[in-house]
Formats: C-alpha cells, sequence, structure tokens
C-alpha cells in the first residue's frame, strides 16, 4: 500500500525561494521552512510515499524527487477538485485550513 500525504503550504512568502537539502531558511517563516523541507526528506526516503505539496505558486525545488507532486490551487478548491485515496492518506495542515 502506498502512502499519500497531502502538505499545505498557503504562504507568498515561499515564491521566488530556491529549497534543498543542503538549504538554510531563506526567511519564509519557520513553518513553510519546515514543511518544505519535510516534504524533501520524506520523498528521499520514502520513494514509495506519494507526496502532495500545496501552495498557490510552486516551490522551487532544486532536485525534486518524481514522487513529490506540487499542487497549485486556492486552499478553499484543493479538496473540492482532487480526489485523494481517503484509507491511504495522511494530511498535515496549518490552522489557515
Amino acid at each position: 500500500m502506498s502512502i499519500s500525504i497531502i502538505l499545505p503550504i498557503y504562504s507568498k512568502a515561499i515564491t521566488d525561494q530556491e529549497f534543498s537539502l543542503d538549504g538554510l531558511n531563506p526567511g519564509i517563516g519557520g513553518t513553510e521552512f519546515v514543511t518544505i523541507m519535510l516534504a524533501i526528506y520524506l520523498s528521499k526516503s520514502r520513494s514509495d510515499y506519494k507526496i502532495y505539496l500545496c501552495n498557490e505558486t510552486p516551490a522551487n525545488i532544486s532536485k525534486q524527487a518524481a514522487n513529490i507532486e506540487q499542487i497549485n490551487l486556492p486552499p478553499e478548491i484543493l479538496f473540492k477538485e482532487r480526489h485523494f485515496p481517503s484509507k491511504e492518506t495522511v494530511v498535515s495542515g496549518t490552522p489557515r485550513l
């Protein structure tokens, strides 16, 4: 069974920033940075996981793994337009959602 993990960010601060395994926080905020780093680390350590990184604009991830998919939809329509497998999906969210 493959696990899907949905990681919503929803921050304009990540626009025009680059993220990588060896990178430092470019000053975008701790929660946003840790969420992106979690996606990167999980994608490298668990290739059997499908990771959905959600924001209205894409994150610039250096050497993005194939098991990360970026979904660029506003939060209010994310779950209306996407159908995630319910038994195999974990959602990690922020208070704004």
